[in-house]
């Protein structure tokens, strides 16, 4: 079964190279979507993929690398908007 995310991760996310964490582990577990920073020092993440390897990837974003430090996780609700950023072939990092 398909599933879907997206997800607001709050903490010490960026300049610890969490994007790139986020990035290999959803291309680990086959998902498509995309990760980026936003302003407020956070980071944004929507993901799709099969609903065992969408749950280990929630798993592994709560952990995040070794320098960072995550708060909070918001599962926010999915818009169409999340989905037209996707490609539905890979996983990508958004720069703004």
């Amino acid at each position: 079964m398909i599933k879907e995310i997206h997800l607001l991760i709050e903490g010490r996310v960026q300049h610890v190279g969490f994007r790139r964490f986020v990035l290999r582990s959803a291309e680990r577990l086959d998902l498509c979507g995309w990760v980026r920073n936003t302003q407020d020092g956070s980071v944004e993440v929507y993901a799709s993929g099969d609903q065992v390897n969408v749950v280990e990837f929630i798993g592994c974003c709560q952990k995040g690398p070794l320098f960072s430090n995550v708060f909070d996780m918001q599962f926010l609700t999915v818009k169409e908007q999340d989905k037209l950023l996707c490609d539905s072939q890979s996983f990508k990092v958004l720069y703004d």
